[in-house]
């Protein structure tokens, strides 16, 4: 029991030195514990544990379950990773196994790394030792992705310019509210008050087409994309096929659009963050940074909350006379990550294009639209409390995470 007791110590304090998995932390110690064997590196060992290694380190993780060609496929945020034995074979006609006894399993695996995942846009591509740590794996990806995007940002050229506010953009980073709309938007003015005949769940796709698609997408249009999943009801997914398919075009939705807490959200340079953001790589889970806000500022929701509901009251008092007795919570705890997301991610974006206007310092009128869109994408949620939580958490979140209102 005492040796027993001592080995599990050991597994964890590797697991909490190197940031593996427990499972992986353990197969290397017991490799350590044998050096006269040959160690053999599993492909599918190696697909798991950075897997969890990434998912740790708050990225948003979706796998492909089983191996084709001889890769196991995964996607990490706007990185595609591969592992395989490549470099042991010329071909692959479709279903062979990475750890096939026939291959010399003690050569590690490739884990090859690109982004955007879009095959032929990509930037970003680099190949690691498949026995390196899968923290140390997770480390270097974060710092060559950032790499990427600096470079990505810098060879931006702004061909196009928004139709509302007038800044300059690539054509390929502005969106058109609707089909029947000859408009190209940027991220804050595609809410704005002068829009008319929008198609939010249009709108839905073209966010999900452009976001790894490009390695230099403005960052706001993940927390644009954020506000539509957090505020829909049932059925948005379904509504973004059919939307596709009367287009033409073939789409597979991103999970973030079902689980919206698994939205990337690019994030501004450690430097330039609030403390409880710098632990975080160049981007995020959207509830990671939910958590990681609330764990910081733990009044901070309460704040909203009761900054809403006290001006709920104060505008009843102001239309009706003193309220018989108590009035329902307008605070909608579903759209508290929405005021985050847009607060870092457009952060983010005025930092990343310093010659622009510094977003969300324009009016109100930034998110005017969504009142006569709101019924688009079934909300469940009365549009003038989720508007008003929204508009007031704004300007508070944006205060306390970076000291500027907006």
């Amino acid at each position: 029991m005492t040796r027993d007791r001592a080995r599990k110590q050991a597994i964890r304090r590797r697991s909490r030195a190197s940031g593996e998995p427990y499972a992986a932390a353990r197969r290397h110690l017991q490799r350590a514990a044998t050096p006269a064997a040959r160690e053999i590196v599993r492909a599918r060992d190696l697909h798991t544990d950075l897997a969890a290694a990434f998912r740790m380190d708050g990225w948003p993780v979706e796998m492909e379950a089983a191996v084709e060609f001889g890769e196991y496929l995964s996607y990490f945020g706007p990185l595609c990773v591969v592992i395989s034995r490549n470099d042991q074979r010329v071909s692959w006609s479709g279903d062979e196994d990475p750890d096939d006894a026939a291959l010399d399993l003690t050569r590690p695996p490739m884990v090859f790394m690109a982004a955007p995942s879009e095959p032929f846009a990509r930037i970003v591509e680099f190949t690691l030792p498949g026995d390196l740590p899968a923290a140390e794996l997770v480390a270097q990806a974060r710092q060559l992705l950032a790499a990427g995007r600096s470079a990505a940002l810098a060879a931006v050229c702004d061909d196009s310019t928004c139709s509302i506010c007038g800044e300059a953009y690539p054509r390929a980073h502005l969106l058109t509210p609707s089909r029947a709309v000859e408009m190209l938007l940027c991220p804050l003015c595609i809410f704005d008050g002068d829009v008319f005949d929008a198609d939010l769940v249009h709108l839905a796709t073209q966010i999900n087409e452009l976001e790894f698609a490009d390695l230099a997408v403005p960052a706001g249009w993940s927390a644009m994309g954020a506000l539509l999943a957090c505020a829909a009801g049932d059925g948005l997914v379904e509504r973004m096929h059919a939307t596709a398919q009367r287009g033409g075009v073939a789409f597979l939705a991103y999970e973030r659009w079902s689980d919206p807490g698994a939205a990337w959200i690019w994030l501004p340079a450690a430097e330039q963050r609030p403390a409880a953001l710098r632990h975080l790589g160049p981007g995020a889970r959207l509830d990671v940074l939910v958590d990681a806000v609330d764990a910081a500022y733990p009044h901070l929701r309460q704040r909203v909350r009761t900054t809403q509901n006290d001006s709920w009251q104060e505008l009843i008092g102001a239309e009706k006379g003193p309220a018989v007795g108590p009035e329902p919570d307008r605070f909608i705890a579903s759209l508290w990550p929405v005021i985050i997301g847009i607060v870092v991610a457009f952060t983010a974006q005025a930092l990343e294009r310093p010659t622009r206007q510094a977003p969300l310092a324009q009016d109100r009128g930034a998110l005017d639209a969504l009142r006569r869109y709101w019924p688009q994408i079934a909300s469940p949620y009365e549009v003038e409390d989720a508007m008003a939580m929204v508009e007031i958490g704004l300007d508070i979140v944006a205060e306390t995470l970076f000291g500027t209102p907006q």
